[in-house]
């Protein structure tokens, strides 16, 4: 999301929380706290977008948003990423296809710190790394990594 990004919240019930934990092959934890909508700023005709949930068997990815309009009217279904091709090859867009406005790069190595140094070499994790859980969260690294990027590293 660029920094002049939807302020539009929006939340899962408990119901749909444990739903989405429970899916077989899910990638991550969800949790009932309020998300952003992840789009760019837009008017009223465009409905607000979140990612719910990503499965990835190994082959097969089946990503989950939620979509819903400032009335209240909202749905939960599968959706594509986006597919808009990059620049790089090795970049995805970590957003719904068709969605309004920039891409959100997955592999942006840019930063705030302009006292830190540029990075220079790609150190990939190990498998024990992956898994490690963050720090103060539930989630490990592995979670947070959208599904398409395992398709991506895995048909390099």
């Amino acid at each position: 999301m660029s920094e002049a990004g939807c302020t539009a919240r929006a939340a899962l019930s408990e119901a749909e929380a444990k739903h989405f934990n429970e899916l077989e092959d899910a990638e991550h934890a969800v949790d009932t706290d309020p998300g952003l909508c992840e789009l760019d700023t837009h008017g009223p005709e465009v409905r607000h977008v979140m990612m719910v949930q990503n499965q990835y068997d190994g082959e097969t990815s089946t990503s989950w948003w939620l979509r819903w309009d400032d009335a209240g009217e909202r749905e939960i279904k599968v959706e594509p990423y986006c597919d808009r091709p990059m620049e790089d090859p090795g970049q995805f867009c970590l957003l719904v296809a068709e969605h309004l406005g920039q891409c959100s790069y997955g592999t942006d190595d840019t930063h705030d710190d302009e006292d830190s140094e540029p990075f220079e070499e790609f150190v990939p994790l190990t498998e024990e790394e992956l898994d490690q859980k963050l720090p103060g969260t539930d989630m490990s690294i592995r979670e947070m990594i959208p599904d398409n990027a395992f398709e991506w590293m895995h048909n390099k």
